[in-house]
């Protein structure tokens, strides 16, 4: 009954880079891809597991930036072509588990843009592993995260952008801008733990459920010829789960970063929502 899964997506999106020279060049790309993804779902006991195995293929079209150089864009055609795993086994939430007490979840994409047939060395690795540890205590939970990037060395090539990082999420390490290179390890350390249930309204539109926070470790090792970096940060994050206009569920967010080496604390406040 695990039949393959056929699936078509159309993107569009304003690109815009810094490049060496400091200066930044814009641009528009669209996107189109086609998917086909093989599903493997399981439930043993209290363990739930999926399994997907996707492959790809696609073309990006990118408009004209207004940059003259190596980097110079006029009406570019890309060919995409790619795969990409993504396996999961967790342990059943309960309605006051933020995290999953127990579990993993693994994803791997590889993808290569091309012109034509014969240019094929341009090209984008993703990978990452999380993993959820339970706590001496109830409802709280240790994630250990582990992510990293390779991609092409040549920086003049066009920048393939597959996944999309979330406003709650940082590429490196929490606290800094994200920069060019072909290599980048990152890892995570973070304990959260509920703070406390209010249930109840704050004014007639929103109504807070719960507050909970995020205590974290971050380390991203850059490894290149051309940068050698280890960016690192601590801090914490406090969540305030809300149902807004008495239909959406909120997530309003408020975050701390301490950058190692730096005297120096930063301040955010986010905004983020899963609707299903």
């Amino acid at each position: 009954k695990y039949y393959p899964i056929l699936s078509l997506s159309l993107d569009r999106a304003e690109r815009e880079e810094e490049l060496s020279n400091s200066k930044n060049t814009k641009w528009k790309e669209y996107a189109g891809q086609f998917d086909i993804t093989l599903p493997y779902f399981h439930q043993y006991y209290l363990y739930s597991g999926q399994h997907l195995l996707s492959f790809s293929k696609g073309l990006i079209v990118t408009t004209d930036n207004d940059f003259s150089s190596s980097t110079k864009l006029s009406n570019e055609h890309y060919q995409l072509e790619g795969i990409s795993f993504q396996s999961s086994i967790n342990k059943l939430r309960t309605t006051q588990n933020i995290l999953p007490p127990l579990g993993y979840l693994f994803n791997s994409s590889y993808y290569n843009l091309s012109v034509d047939e014969r240019d094929a060395n341009n090209f984008l690795w993703q990978f990452g592993l999380d993993t959820y540890l339970p706590s001496f205590f109830t409802n709280h939970t240790i994630g250990i995260n582990f992510s990293g990037e390779r991609r092409s060395k040549d920086e003049g090539q066009y920048r393939l952008q597959k996944n999309y990082i979330s406003l709650l999420e940082y590429q490196f390490s929490r606290g800094y801008e994200y920069s060019f290179t072909p290599n980048f390890n990152k890892f995570e350390l973070e304990y959260t733990m509920p703070l406390a249930y209010p249930s109840r309204g704050l004014g007639r539109w929103i109504y807070l459920n719960r507050v909970y926070a995020t205590g974290f470790v971050d380390i991203t090792d850059i490894n290149s010829q051309e940068d050698k970096r280890t960016l690192s940060s601590y801090g914490l994050e406090l969540y305030f789960d809300t149902n807004t206009l008495r239909k959406l569920p909120l997530n309003y967010g408020l975050r701390f970063i301490n950058k190692v080496g730096q005297d120096e604390l930063e301040a955010e406040i986010f905004l983020g929502t899963v609707l299903q």
